[in-house]
């Protein structure tokens, strides 16, 4: 108790941020003060609930906590908040953590808290908005997407103020195996409501068919999910598309 106080008064009179936090939170879990590192951590990502750093130290503390509660937190912050290029494996681990929990409430007769986890992880898994660009071919094209309040997300600025993100881009000149697919995807967890405006820029390179595919899903994981995808043209003037959304869960009074 006494060294998770000294640590803790680090957070208390510091001033270096989230390093600091991840330091602290690091170094009370050493001494196995599980849960002040946890509160801490929750607390940081209260003020920065974007940063993956601090869900990932989470979800590896509260495994190690073994507490029930920290781990379905971590985890759905985890599916929720981290889309880092490595972001798969870490939803990959996230999900079977959570999965495995339900499981093992449903063997112990508890399955009204067993499906109360799996609600939590659909819901944390829930993407208002989701672009996603497909071409064959040795070529480099942006997907460039402008949000309702007119912040655009391009190869500039992969991360809107509103968290709308590139989450994956295979562009390039380097010749890929015969046949295979270069994507890139916006995500937008929390949509705006009103209109997306995206185009499609042929920067360089060769598109084996000369076309592209673009794929609009609105509302993934919930019942009213939709998919629309369309074939584009690709030439020297960019390909403007739009779609609407009007269930977007973006609060610009709570957002940070």
């Amino acid at each position: 108790d006494e060294i998770g106080r000294v640590l803790q008064s680090r957070l208390d009179f510091g001033a270096g941020g989230v390093p600091h936090l991840l330091t602290t939170a690091a170094m009370l879990s050493r001494f196995g003060a599980y849960e002040q590192a946890l509160t801490s951590l929750r607390d940081g990502t209260q003020l920065q609930p974007e940063n993956p750093e601090l869900w990932l130290l989470a979800r590896s503390i509260a495994d190690k906590s073994g507490d029930q509660e920290w781990k379905v937190w971590s985890c759905c912050g985890v599916l929720q908040h981290v889309w880092d290029p490595g972001y798969q494996k870490d939803h990959d681990e996230a999900m079977k953590v959570l999965t495995d929990l339900a499981k093992a409430l449903d063997k112990a007769g508890k399955s009204p808290e067993a499906e109360s986890i799996r609600a939590r992880q659909l819901q944390a898994r829930q993407v208002d908005l989701q672009i996603t660009l497909k071409w064959v071919g040795a070529a480099d094209l942006d997907l460039i997407v402008t949000d309702p309040a007119g912040q655009e997300r391009s190869f500039r600025k992969r991360v809107t103020p509103t968290v709308g993100r590139l989450v994956r881009e295979d562009g390039g000149l380097k010749s890929p195996p015969a046949g295979e697919t270069r994507t890139e995807v916006f995500l937008q967890p929390q949509a705006l409501n009103g209109k997306y405006q995206f185009a499609v820029r042929f920067v360089l390179g060769k598109v084996t068919t000369g076309t592209a595919v673009v794929e609009v899903v609105q509302y993934a994981g919930t019942p009213a999910e939709t998919r629309e995808s369309k074939t584009i043209r690709l030439g020297e003037q960019d390909v403007s598309l739009s779609t609407e959304i009007k269930q977007g869960r973006w609060d610009t009074k709570t957002a940070p």
